[in-house]
């Protein structure tokens, strides 16, 4: 299980994430996502941007996850309403 005494924070690298993400959220997710419908969003830090990163988030979440070089189709359909005074 994913602890914060496993990871030195201050130097958290592409590949420290994408085993984060592996052994730790993904499979979390997962117990609560059995439809596949959770969207995945990152914010585009260094390490999110990670060719091993986006190609395992390609492959977990196909057309479901919104970041830098994330695939076009990944965004939420949103209504958006403005109101004037």
């Amino acid at each position: 299980m994913f602890q914060k005494e496993l990871y030195n924070f201050e130097s958290f690298t592409g590949i420290v994430y994408l085993d984060m993400l592996q052994e730790f959220l993904i499979p979390q997710l997962d117990e609560d996502d059995q439809e596949g419908r959770i969207h995945f969003q990152q914010d585009g830090a260094p390490p999110h941007y990670l060719g091993e990163v986006r190609e395992y988030l390609n492959t977990r979440f196909p057309g479901r996850w919104i970041g830098r070089a994330a695939p076009r189709s990944a965004a939420l359909p949103m209504e958006v309403t403005l109101n004037h005074n």
